[in-house]
């Protein structure tokens, strides 16, 4: 089970004809940065402390990949330049990085003068995490990242100078394994984006850690990326695959039940076996009050060889649709003209889309 968590959630961020790895061609791969030899499982104190009874790191994981015939080294990273010098001579560079429950643990000190643990000033990567990222893409142009943590993580300006990115959340104790498996091809990537990785701070709430109280907006996260036409690095429900999918023939169907239905033909269009996260967004046209550019209201799972097509339809209810009246106090249907969208991610550019109107239901 923790095997294929970490093979299911594993998300591919940007992948530029490098990845995966074929095992024919490469004879030589360095592994840098510390947090490779450790288990990625969270916390390891308090409440939320695992203690599973092993953990594959990235390292080993890598390694029993690549199998004999591949020579797979390590740096710590610690000495930036040791990774550019050493990753020169290499097929590939392999750096794994990102955070730890010191970065976003929950934690109080017994010292009255310390700051209470557990939130990050910024969501970006520690600077010595930059700069062994920078220095093996000096060294080396085939370098991919892997990155580690309980949410999102900023990528830019550093994500320009890799082939590959992976986001591998705290994967487990079975984590390395899918790493490895992931990186050689032995398994498809298939996770998708939980959240909104944004391009700069700017494009995030105002954030103090001091504030006693502070009022959010209606607007964050991909809601934001809609309503303000941010350019994020990455949506929500964003995540590559070794294949690629095309989606036609949207329809919307109401039933008399209550319940719509989203229907739409998915389509492996490359080369190997793929997992495709279907994703069901409703928009609103002239809505009585204030809503979204567009929902997250259902989504499907879909496994699909190359060259073949399946028809998904994701049902949502109609009830879903409804907004708060704070005046009448009660939810209420909009009788307006929808939009249905559906794709592989929250990026508008991405979704293929059909208006749509509900039918008034009639008693029987």
């Amino acid at each position: 089970m923790a095997l294929e968590v970490a093979r299911k959630s594993t998300v591919l961020l940007k992948n530029e004809d490098i990845l995966p790895l074929d095992r024919s061609k490469t004879k030589k791969i360095l592994v840098a940065g510390d947090q490779a030899l450790l288990g990625c499982v969270g916390d390891s104190k308090g409440s939320s402390a695992v203690f599973p009874s092993y953990v594959v790191t990235a390292l080993d994981g890598i390694r029993k990949a690549a199998g004999s015939d591949i020579t797979v080294e390590f740096a710590r990273g610690i000495v930036a330049d040791e990774v550019r010098q050493k990753g020169k001579d290499c097929d590939a560079v392999v750096v794994f990085v990102g955070l730890t429950y010191l970065d976003e643990g929950e934690y109080f000190s017994p010292s009255s003068d310390a700051p209470v643990g557990g939130d990050r000033l910024d969501l970006s990567l520690h600077p010595s995490d930059i700069a062994l990222i920078e220095a093996a893409a000096e060294g080396n142009a085939h370098t991919v990242v892997v990155l580690q943590g309980g949410s999102a993580i900023q990528v830019e300006p550093w994500c320009h100078e890799v082939k590959a990115i992976l986001m591998q959340w705290y994967a487990g104790m079975e984590g390395g394994t899918a790493l490895g498996e992931i990186l050689f091809g032995d398994v498809n990537p298939s996770g998708k984006l939980p959240v909104t990785i944004p391009a700069s701070s700017q494009q995030l709430p105002y954030f103090g850690l001091h504030l006693d109280s502070i009022v959010y907006g209606y607007y964050h996260g991909y809601f934001a990326a809609d309503r303000y036409r941010q350019q994020v690095s990455y949506p929500f429900g964003f995540g590559l695959s070794y294949t690629t999918f095309a989606y036609a023939g949207l329809e919307v169907s109401q039933q008399t039940d209550g319940i719509l239905k989203l229907s739409v033909d998915v389509t492996n269009t490359g080369k190997k076996k793929g997992t495709e996260v279907v994703q069901a967004y409703i928009g609103y046209i002239h809505p009585a009050v204030e809503r979204h550019v567009k929902d997250l209201r259902g989504f499907s799972r879909i496994t699909l060889e190359p060259g073949t097509t399946r028809h998904v339809v994701i049902p949502i209810k109609t009830s879903e649709l409804a907004y708060y009246d704070d005046k009448e106090r009660k939810w209420k249907l909009d009788p307006i003209t929808y939009i249905a969208y559906v794709g592989g991610s929250s990026d508008t550019k991405s979704l293929i889309s059909k208006i749509f109107t509900l039918h008034e239901r009639r008693n029987s």
